[in-house]
């Protein structure tokens, strides 16, 4: 299934058309990360590619995808999820463009007091594992914020 990506006004934009625009911006940054919610039987997942270009250059897109579920899953299982949903789009797009740092956010704290903790060191390793820089709580916008906003 191709899934469609939209920015941030909606419109549509399939991967070939991002990798363009993340080839118009040499110097650019790539960020992506994925935030999830459950609301009304389901799980909604919203992944984001975020480009930026100190002064030239800054969008971002998301694809939202669900999971139709009775009962919330468990908060490291959906974590997880997450991370992993990030990575496979990290991979993509790494394939698809040359000599980019790509940095997956994860929206998990390092802090134990929280509970996302639980999954912290396991999720921070597999990023750097799969060959990406990684950002956590409290920088990791790209997950924490605009992925957040569409998983809504």
């Amino acid at each position: 299934m191709n899934i469609k990506w939209k920015n941030s006004v909606g419109r549509q934009f399939e991967i070939p058309e991002i990798i363009d625009l993340i080839n118009e911006y040499p110097s650019c940054q790539i960020h992506i990360g994925t935030d999830s919610h459950f609301k009304s039987g389901r799980l909604i997942f919203a992944t984001v590619i975020a480009i930026y270009s100190p002064g030239e250059c800054s969008k971002y897109f998301f694809k939202r995808t669900f999971e139709n579920r009775k009962h919330k899953s468990a908060l490291s299982i959906r974590l997880l999820k997450e991370v992993q949903d990030s990575i496979e789009t990290a991979e993509l797009i790494r394939n698809l463009i040359e000599d980019k740092t790509i940095c997956v956010h994860a929206d998990i704290s390092s802090d134990k007091k929280n509970k996302s903790n639980i999954v912290y060191d396991q999720a921070r390793q597999w990023i750097m594992a799969m060959g990406f820089d990684c950002a956590m709580k409290p920088v990791s916008w790209a997950s924490s914020s605009i992925a957040d906003l569409h998983a809504k």
